[in-house]
């Protein structure tokens, strides 16, 4: 046996606890070195944090802390945190503090924690004559939220907090005389924040707008014409064809002829080959002299595509955007008193030339952030007769000399401005049916090229624009699941799974609310931004033991984006449907198990579809557009569970110089990121040896 003195035993004790001898132990020698050799423990780490996802609170004052894991005194990285407090009666109550009393919240259904950067120093890009700042620092950053002594949320995002972003940390939802604790974990642009909590939390958004009587759309769609047209109502309602309550113009076109300069008009209604006129007065505008309202089964209802298609104005009437955020009235108001001289809008060409300038100058009038922000709200909330509009307010956008410098000197694995405006005009086209306009749209896209003649944007057909366009990608609707080897393990637990995922029936959150939907589809997050749900996971054991070991699926590639890999659970009732839409990036798989009510349940992937089986999963690339119908003739409840993994071809060499989650790939360390998660691997295996260990002490026990 080998034998070490005292002396030589304190000298290698002291020069294992020095942190530059510890730093360099901590890189591994990948030469000569066995995996086996490799797993064995090395010197002194940092513990693992101990994220906590959800928790019960009885009230009280609540106080919430966040900081970057490598911020010293003198950072000058100061968090500032609003609690915004959705009430019964009336809009939400923002208030900017550290904590907040909520026994004092008696009308409070619902409190969502934000967190931002009050204070930071920063470096400005190449767009800093914009305002757009990058901070110095993109260190980990983590939040956690106490009542008194206990801890109520504790997460971390290990890709840190950009200047220009706001992360929604937790909330806080009324269960009865208590609340219930979840955390969130969601980053915002910080310019569009309003909007997409109105959206994130439309549920319990309660405007004074929503108090009124609620109308029929039709009629809401007229009032909202003469709203644009003459920025008044109508004098005389029409009447409504007998559609019952369908969505606005699902079945329906109309045409409206100018019948004189005071407004006597003859409207010429279509609904599904039956004609009938009605007289109605409209205070409108001799500009015009035709108007055709589209919807999304344009195409289908014999319409010509010669017609003409609303006129500018018409989309931009103060009471729809109104309604969607007050604070962008001010901003339609200023485009409709534009002066525009657009005749009309046609369905193959889109917007004339004159009146896309027109529209381009007006933009560069007004501020970058507000134009977009209120967009994006209007495009949330718009019929299928603004589509044309907006998809042209958004390439507008896109052309705009800062957000079109992005592409000269972000990496194509970047989220850059012209690009993502694209992805959102083709988007709005595509959703409301007008295929052939999308694929102007994507034409146009495409024709952006560099000085060499390359095109910026890789988007191969209108069937895959996701905001992410990583090159050198193989790329096809369906998958083979068998590239996956843990699928097949995962369909033959399906039942065990099942069952682990309907005990949680009262955690589920209504899904992606910024998509177009019909009826229920909501969400349950097991995995996200690199974090587990350990909560939900001590629920569900044997769901989380398949996945542990599997995810992340490449991990010496960094992500591209955020939430490049996630595993979710989705839930439908029958008569639900998501509309088309695709995800960020090409670099990402979806493996769609369906555990539950796949008969009635169809996913369409670039037009294709494919019926769903309980217990036998689907493979699909998610930057083809993609949808899912629950039919009325399906079960009464469907549930799947999906892991969204990264692109097998995903490499290093792909990814250029920096990525969404990894601002600097030159500085980023393999080899650190490996050695993560081999520690990882290390302490869920630690976790199950002594689950078993405990397991087979109570086997082996006997009484005396």
């Amino acid at each position: 046996m080998k034998r070490t003195s005292g002396a030589a035993y304190l000298a290698e004790r002291d020069k294992a606890a020095d942190p530059k001898a510890a730093s360099k132990q901590l890189k591994p020698n990948w030469k000569g070195v066995g995996f086996g050799d490799f797993l064995r423990e090395q010197g002194p780490r940092k513990p693992l944090f101990d994220p906590l996802l959800e928790s019960d609170c009885s009230g009280g004052r609540v106080s919430a802390k966040v900081a970057a894991e490598d911020a010293g005194p003198n950072s000058g990285l100061i968090p500032k945190y609003s609690w915004w407090q959705f009430c019964d009666d009336g809009p939400p109550n923002v208030v900017e503090e550290s904590s907040v009393d909520l026994s004092k919240l008696a009308k409070v259904p619902l409190v969502a924690l934000i967190a931002q950067v009050a204070s930071k120093e920063t470096i400005n890009d190449a767009s800093s004559n914009q305002g757009f700042t990058t901070a110095k620092s993109q260190s980990p950053w983590t939040a956690k939220v106490t009542a008194g002594k206990q801890d109520l949320v504790r997460i971390r995002r290990p890709e840190g907090i950009r200047s220009t972003g706001v992360w929604l940390v937790a909330t806080f939802q009324k269960d009865g005389e208590n609340w219930k604790v979840q955390a969130a974990d969601e980053l915002y642009p910080e310019n569009r924040l309003e909007a997409v909590v109105r959206l994130r939390f439309k549920e319990f958004i309660h405007d004074q707008a929503d108090k009124e009587e609620e109308e029929d759309p039709m009629a809401a769609t007229r009032r909202t014409l003469a709203w644009g047209i003459a920025g008044m109502p109508l004098t005389t309602e029409l009447p409504s064809p007998s559609m019952g309550h369908e969505p606005a113009f699902r079945s329906f076109t109309a045409s409206c002829t100018q019948a004189s300069k005071q407004g006597r008009v003859t409207s010429s209604v279509d609904n599904d080959g039956d004609q009938n006129q009605y007289p109605e007065r409209i205070a409108t505008d001799d500009r015009w002299k035709q108007l055709i309202l589209t919807n999304r089964q344009l195409h289908g209802t014999g319409v010509r595509k010669d017609l003409i298609v609303a006129p500018m104005r018409v989309a931009t009437g103060r009471g729809l955007w109104a309604k969607v955020s007050p604070s962008c009235v001010e901003f339609w108001d200023q485009l409709r008193k534009a002066e525009l001289d657009i005749p009309s809008l046609t369905i193959e060409d889109g917007i004339s030339a004159s009146s896309a300038r027109h529209v381009q100058k007006f933009l560069t009038t007004v501020p970058f952030d507000g134009a977009a922000f209120c967009v994006e709200a209007a495009i949330s909330a718009a019929t299928s007769s603004d589509a044309v509009l907006m998809s042209h307010v958004a390439e507008s956008i896109a052309k705009l000399p800062h957000c079109f410098r992005e592409m000269t000197f972000k990496s194509e694995a970047e989220t850059r401005c012209s690009q993502r405006w694209y992805k959102v005009a083709i988007h709005v086209l595509k959703v409301n049916g007008l295929q052939d306009a999308a694929e102007s749209m994507w034409r146009r896209a495409k024709s952006i090229k560099s000085k060499d003649g390359k095109a910026l944007i890789g988007w191969p057909s209108p069937s895959q624009s996701p905001t992410v366009w990583v090159p050198g990608l193989s790329t096809r609707p369906y998958w083979n699941c068998s590239s996956w080897a843990f699928i097949q393990a995962l369909e033959a637990a399906a039942p065990v799974i099942l069952k682990e995922i309907e005990r949680k029936d009262s955690e589920f959150l209504t899904a992606y609310p910024y998509l177009q939907t019909a009826g229920v589809w909501e969400d349950l997050f097991l995995y996200r931004g690199h974090q587990w749900n350990t909560t939900l996971c001590q629920s569900m054991p044997s769901t989380c033991r398949l996945l542990l070991p599997e995810l992340p699926t490449r991990p010496g590639v960094p992500y591209a984006t955020v939430y490049n890999e996630e595993v979710v659970i989705f839930r439908s009732k029958r008569g639900a449907s998501v509309g088309a839409h695709c995800g960020s990036s090409n670099g990402v798989i979806n493996l769609h198990l369906t555990l539950k009510g796949g008969r009635g349940t169809s996913v369409s992937v670039d037009g294709l579809q494919v019926d769903l089986r309980d217990g036998e999963a689907i493979c699909f690339q998610d930057s083809y557009f993609h949808s899912v119908n629950h039919g009325l003739d399906g079960e009464e409840e469907r549930i799947s569970l999906v892991i969204r993994v990264m692109h097998p071809d995903m490499d290093l060499k792909l990814l250029g110089s920096r990525t969404d989650s990894v601002p600097d790939l030159q500085a980023w360390d393999k080899s650190a990121s490996l050695l993560r998660e081999v520690e990882r691997l290390r302490a869920e295996y630690r976790k199950l040896a002594a689950a078993a260990g405990e397991q087979d002490s109570s086997t082996h026990s006997c009484s005396v």
